[in-house]
């Protein structure tokens, strides 16, 4: 029963070892770390539900050690985060149209400080993480050179197609593009120079210990991971999510009514797991020195970052992260929304556009040589 009921799921399919390993808390028998060790007991002819390799278990009579309950516990936290990537990735793709016209010249600025920080040699081999349509993983090929090579990686395929569609048409053929989740890398140990993200750092659910950890393990000693991402406060994020709960619907239809509660679970479970705080100076220095990162030095600096207008920022929500909620809507409540989001976000416009943040978090950690 319990065979075909593990079947049925996806992620023993889909999902690497390290996925078992983020729920390590339900093991108490020694197996630790991002790959499963094997032993005596780990007997790859033992019965197992079909289609599931070796790897992906523990030992089996760990699992029937277990109840019905525990059981269920794992295969619905490996659901949850399975549904929060995708969520993320169909959000990404949604954007992916308009994202070099808005978000990649807003983030210019901070962008060129990140890649500067870098200091980015010719021949070195780079990782960027979260890249999008690859514009920080292009300024990387160029800074490299023939003789280095880049790697982005992303949850979205349709960023990736346009940042293949970009390196092609700039002729860098020292630049690659692979559909990954950078919290889980399928990657050689010590295969990259430096990494390097800008505003790419994981989203949804993870570990931030064993992120990291994965990160330092696909550094090469002496090598540096170096990020930007978006100070803490985030103002008008809050106003936004007001002036959205004002309007949306009480009676959600059965689709809507488990979004809903699938974006319930991910924020309880996000509640329950260490995750890194890279928009916090303070804290993720401590969180990368925990990791086994040296040389770690972080700080907040002043890079206005700004959207055309409030308008097309609410243009670009209701074609993605609210889109099914906005299609709910009754026409009164929609026009309500789109009036009031314009009307609540006026503190923040100018002639320059919309202020959508105006502090940025820039990070430089090492892995220390052997």
């Amino acid at each position: 029963m319990l065979g075909s009921s593990f079947e049925k799921r996806e992620y023993w399919k889909n999902d690497s070892a390290r996925s078992i390993v983020r729920i390590e808390r339900l093991f108490r028998d020694g197996y630790q770390g991002d790959r499963l060790a094997k032993t005596s007991g780990d007997r790859c002819d033992a019965p197992k539900p079909t289609g599931i390799k070796c790897e992906h278990v523990t030992r089996l009579s760990t699992w029937r050690s277990f109840g019905l309950a525990e059981i269920s516990a794992v295969v619905l936290m490996v659901s949850v985060r399975t549904q929060s990537r995708n969520l993320t990735a169909r959000g990404y793709d949604r954007v992916s149209r308009v994202w070099d016209r808005f978000f990649v010249p807003a983030t210019a600025q901070a962008r060129d400080h990140m890649i500067r920080l870098a200091r980015l040699k010719p021949g070195e081999r780079v990782l960027d993480i979260g890249t999008g349509t690859g514009a920080s993983a292009i300024l990387a090929a160029r800074k490299v050179g023939k003789s280095g090579k880049v790697l982005g990686i992303d949850l979205s395929k349709r960023m990736l197609a346009k940042a293949r569609e970009k390196a092609s048409r700039l002729g860098l053929v020292n630049v690659e593009f692979r559909l990954m989740d950078s919290t889980s890398l399928r990657l050689p140990e010590g295969s990259f120079d430096a990494i390097i993200t800008t505003f790419g750092t994981p989203e949804g659910l993870y570990s931030g210990r064993l992120v990291l950890r994965e990160w330092l393990r696909v550094l090469a000693a002496g090598g540096r991971l170096c990020l930007c991402e978006g100070a803490d406060d985030d103002k008008l994020g809050r106003i936004i999510e007001r002036v959205f709960d004002k309007y949306k619907v009480a009676k959600p239809t059965s689709s809507l009514a488990a979004r809903r509660t699938l974006q319930a679970l991910i924020s309880k479970e996000r509640k329950r797991r260490h995750q890194v705080h890279f928009s916090n100076a303070r804290r993720v220095t401590r969180e990368l020195r925990d990791a086994g990162f040296s040389g770690v030095k972080a700080s907040t600096r002043v890079f206005a970052i700004f959207l055309p207008s409030a308008r097309v920022l609410r243009d670009l929500l209701i074609a993605s992260d609210i889109s099914d909620e906005y299609m709910a809507m009754p026409p009164e409540n929609q026009r309500g929304f789109k009036q009031e989001f314009i009307s609540a976000l006026r503190p923040f416009e100018s002639s320059r556009g919309l202020l959508w943040g105006d502090k940025v978090v820039f990070v430089r950690a090492s892995k220390g040589r052997a």
